[in-house]
């Protein structure tokens, strides 16, 4: 591997840490993810604290969030859920993303992206990349 190479990965690296850092800033003690189907909120996890664990040295970076799998009440019946707001733990809003049944390639991923109110859902992988 070139130096340049491997620099580029380094900051790769950083770039990937420095996001999923941000989940753990604010007053409060946990970050959240939301879970929703266009604009209707399904779901809340509640994430640990730390949240993700440190992003890899890899082309591209990616950071996994601990304490993975998360279970949660839904609050509202959803046909598909499809995507997902991150909220640090002061609740300000730190990203967006796309949401699918485990194994289906969303960066989060639940058991069941079809939500009735009260089932339990489950969020089974939640990854964070750095292209």
């Amino acid at each position: 591997m070139t130096p340049l190479a491997l620099t580029t990965q380094y900051i790769k690296q950083g770039a990937c840490n420095a996001c999923v850092d941000r989940f753990d800033a604010g007053g409060g003690a946990n970050g959240t993810v939301e879970i929703y189907d266009g604009a209707v909120l399904a779901v809340t996890f509640t994430l640990p604290n730390p949240a993700f664990g440190a992003a890899t040295l890899a082309n591209p970076s990616v950071a996994t969030c601990n304490g993975l799998p998360i279970a949660a009440v839904a609050v509202a019946n959803v046909p598909a859920a499809d995507n997902y707001i991150a909220k640090d733990t002061a609740g300000v809003s730190i990203g967006t993303g796309t949401v699918s049944v485990t194994g289906g390639g969303g960066e989060v991923q639940l058991d069941n992206v079809i939500i009735a109110t009260g089932q339990t859902i489950t969020m089974t992988a939640f990854t964070v990349t750095q292209p």
